[in-house]
């Protein structure tokens, strides 16, 4: 019954897919939430240790799921290009059976360019910083198979 429910939910969902737009300069978002998923390590008193680069070029102007010209773009500024290199490092650790932390620092490497459309002025930065670094307290509800006793 649940597996069924899950399949209808994410059938239910598959059209608002292409409507999905995002110029955060990440290449990946995690939707399942699911121990497992996330890299919490499953047995207590263990540690876990995750690291993922991400390069993301975007070089293109976009409007929905459309390329567009410079000449479409009605924003204030033209943007010309953004490359993110993201190192992201994250420590899982597992308390007991129902309690587990996870903290994740993320390294950003950007370069962006536009061109001011008030001023017609050309800007430009590149950056290495440290980004926001996230921490999470993970609970698991007891059920058959996890009992809290």
């Amino acid at each position: 019954m649940k597996k069924r429910f899950a399949i209808v939910c994410g059938l239910a969902l598959l059209p608002a897919a292409g409507a999905a737009q995002a110029s955060c300069g990440t290449a990946f978002c995690v939707l399942n939430t699911n121990w497992a998923t996330q890299g919490v390590a499953a047995e207590p008193g263990t540690a876990r240790l995750d690291m993922r680069f991400e390069f993301v070029d975007q070089k293109h102007l976009q409007s929905g799921t459309r390329r567009i010209s410079q000449a479409e773009d009605t924003a204030g500024t033209t943007e010309l290009r953004t490359i993110n290199r993201n190192l992201l490092t994250t420590v899982d650790y597992t308390l007991s059976k129902n309690w587990a932390v996870s903290v994740s620092v993320p390294v950003v490497d950007r370069s962006h360019s536009h061109i001011d459309n008030t001023t017609a002025t050309f800007e430009k930065w590149d950056f290495t910083k440290t980004g926001d670094t996230r921490a999470l307290g993970f609970y698991r509800f007891a059920d058959e198979k996890n009992p809290l006793v």
